[in-house]
């Protein structure tokens, strides 16, 4: 059964939604509409019922009601309730080891433009932690020196993220030979520029040729974000460098392991001394009281 979407993307529209967002929903409701009779919310609750059976995840569940819900209400019907509220999700597992990162951008590289498109895609997902849709959406000409400008990114806004000079001098040498060289985007196919969904195509490519199999574009984000905090980063530029609308988003990748906490604390030396009859902190060993200091 083919349905009718304009009308719910009109409501989307109306509800003040982000076109980033509506695209996604109006991308899962065509993926709804293979599986289900979307105009019987027996058919709805039975497509959930089963994805339960078969396994699937809490959390893979819950973002299925997401955007059934926004189509219920536009329907004027009542919403489906969440599954129980997951644990607090945790980014420790979540971003690519020191060998993983060596074998992904080793073995990413190849003769052919698309060798060259991919490993460039890989660097700059990992030095610039865009999203996978950013990537695709990237120009040339929001490439500069020291950084780019990923326009209308999530929540359509606006920001500039920084590049080192080795990622887009090898974005530059693709340039050279890519295909469709009047294209105004960066990464193409021979047909034109990439997609979102070729990237996920791309990502099951790199699973086989890495060995690693949980690669994904947004676990190359985790990293970048973890790679920022070891590297003493702020919460708040990372959140710009992000395009997070908060710093409680952003501190999510804060989360450290036991490890490489006490690693931090070691190498910062705070401690508290005795002087007189109270107590201060000690400055951290890095820190000059000027010449006499030195």
């Amino acid at each position: 059964m083919i349905t009718d979407f304009i009308d719910f993307e009109d409501w989307l529209y109306s509800r003040g939604m982000a076109k980033s967002t509506i695209r996604g929903t109006m991308s899962k409701m065509r993926f709804f509409e293979k599986r289900m009779d979307l105009e019987s919310r027996e058919a709805i609750m039975g497509f959930l019922r089963l994805e339960r059976r078969n396994g699937s995840t809490k959390q893979k569940i819950n973002g299925y009601i997401k955007y059934l819900n926004r189509w219920l209400e536009s329907r004027g019907e009542d919403k489906i309730e969440y599954l129980p509220e997951l644990k607090a999700r945790s980014f420790r597992k979540k971003a690519f080891d020191a060998d993983q990162v060596k074998q992904i951008v080793s073995r990413t590289i190849g003769p052919t433009i698309e060798d060259r498109r991919n490993h460039a895609m890989v660097l700059l997902a990992l030095n610039t932690g865009l999203r996978r849709g950013e990537i695709a959406r990237l120009k040339v000409a929001d490439i500069h020196r020291y950084y780019l400008t990923v326009v209308d990114g999530k929540g359509e806004k606006d920001r500039d993220v920084y590049i080192d000079e080795e990622t887009r001098s090898i974005i530059s040498e693709y340039l050279k030979v890519r295909n469709h060289q009047e294209c105004p985007h960066v990464f193409t196919t021979k047909n034109g520029p990439i997609s979102e969904y070729y990237m996920g195509k791309l990502a099951a490519d790199i699973k086989q040729k890495t060995g690693i199999n949980e690669f994904a574009w947004h676990k190359c984000r985790h990293t970048y974000a973890k790679n920022m905090l070891r590297n003493d980063v702020d919460l708040e530029t990372l959140r710009q460098m992000l395009g997070h609308e908060d710093l409680q988003t952003t501190g999510i990748y804060a989360e450290l392991d036991t490890g490489e906490a006490l690693e931090r604390v070691m190498k910062k030396n705070v401690k508290f001394y005795r002087e007189g009859k109270g107590f201060k902190s000690s400055k951290p060993w890095y820190i000059s009281d000027g010449p006499m200091g030195i």
